[in-house]
């Protein structure tokens, strides 16, 4: 049900729906910093998601930094991530905007207290340091 509200189609084209909504699709275009969270045992949006969304930026050229918050709230530089199809790494482009990928350990859709703090600084530390930084030509648009 969930689903069917927000696709607001029938069962059978909900597929082709989902595919027409999803990110994946314009990942070329995203040409604006990025920081996506995503728990480690979410069952709601699997972490797949999260990590087919990482491969697809990485194959557009774009810096990915990948983090890891543990569940008393530490943030560490990703040693291991929880993705498991390969990435056809293109060169990095040096005048595209980062993309931080930040696992949660353990979280599924709702986060722990000190989980929760950790990414809510985390975001207003990403923002303002990407807010800050000038804006080439070819994404002001």
């Amino acid at each position: 049900n969930q689903l069917r509200g927000y696709t607001k189609s029938p069962a059978a084209d909900q597929q082709a729906a989902l595919n027409e909504r999803s990110p994946l699709q314009g990942t070329a275009s995203l040409r604006m910093p990025m920081l996506i969270l995503h728990g480690t045992e979410d069952q709601m949006v699997p972490v797949d998601h999260a990590c087919r969304l990482r491969a697809a930026l990485r194959e557009q050229g774009r810096p990915v930094r990948d983090s890891w918050i543990d569940r008393s709230g530490q943030l560490t530089v990703a040693s291991r991530i929880p993705c498991s199809q390969p990435v056809l790494d293109a060169p990095i482009d040096a005048q595209s905007p980062m993309v931080q990928v930040v696992f949660l350990e353990r979280q599924d859709h709702l986060y722990a207290s000190a989980v929760k703090k950790a990414a809510r600084r985390l975001a207003v530390e990403f923002l303002s340091r990407e807010l800050a930084s000038p804006v080439a030509p070819s994404q002001s648009n």
